[in-house]
């Protein structure tokens, strides 16, 4: 029975390769205009040029959405604690030396972040811990892209993908909670009710100091004089 079988595989390999061998000569003999395997590769061709397209557009999305994000989050440090524009960040664009410039970029935004918030009282690193990682991730992944190793690109590859999803909801919840102490401030809403008629809210953190300080006593920065 077992010998039945393998005569049967054999015959079945021999006949499949045949075939194919004899397609391949019949599409090599036929003119390219009259060949209906020249049109048929013609648009195997179209359909995978067209998802590689769309696979290109889906994968650009959410990193504008990200990028939009990190300008938005540098945007939202105060002038003094700013090291540069938010807009900076659309350097990301520029072939090769973009990549370097946008891991830089995560991470100066991040350590911004980080004083901005500790500056203000508020929680949280601004995902400087998690931006440090995910930096870390990519630039193995790039160094192991020439070794070939797989297996192990594979593992750092869905690290980074996570590790940047994380640093994405941080930097968002680091802004959010410094515009809305921004706006508590634009506002006249604090912990500390109003402020008085000899009282003014200090342009940096929010906080009630006197008309006449020069030097806001809760965050250390000089107030404008009028």
């Amino acid at each position: 029975m077992a010998v039945l079988e393998e005569k049967m595989k054999r015959r079945i390999c021999t006949f499949l390769l045949a075939l194919l061998t004899g397609l391949s000569l019949t599409a090599q003999a036929v003119p390219a205009e009259s060949n209906p395997f020249a049109s048929l590769g013609e648009l195997v061709g179209a359909g995978v040029a067209t998802f590689i397209v769309i696979l290109a557009i889906c994968l650009l999305i959410p990193i504008i959405f990200y990028l939009i994000s990190l300008q938005k989050a540098m945007n939202s440090i105060s002038l003094e604690k700013k090291p540069f524009a938010g807009g900076l960040v659309w350097l990301t664009f520029i072939p090769v030396l973009g990549v370097i410039w946008l891991l830089v970029f995560i991470i100066i935004t991040s350590i911004s972040l980080k004083r901005q918030l500790k500056n203000k009282d508020l929680s949280g690193d601004g995902g400087f811990g998690v931006g440090i990682a995910f930096v870390a991730c990519t630039i193995g992944s790039i160094i192991f892209i020439s070794s070939k190793q797989y297996a192990v690109i594979s593992i750092i590859g869905l690290a980074s993908f996570i590790l940047w999803i994380i640093h994405w909801v941080k930097i968002t919840k680091a802004r959010n909670a410094l515009i809305g102490l921004l706006h508590q401030a634009t506002t006249g809403i604090t912990a500390n009710n109003t402020k008085g008629i000899d009282e003014v809210f200090c342009r940096s953190c929010g906080a009630i100091i006197k008309k006449e300080a020069e030097i806001c006593v809760k965050c250390g920065v000089r107030q404008i004089s009028n």
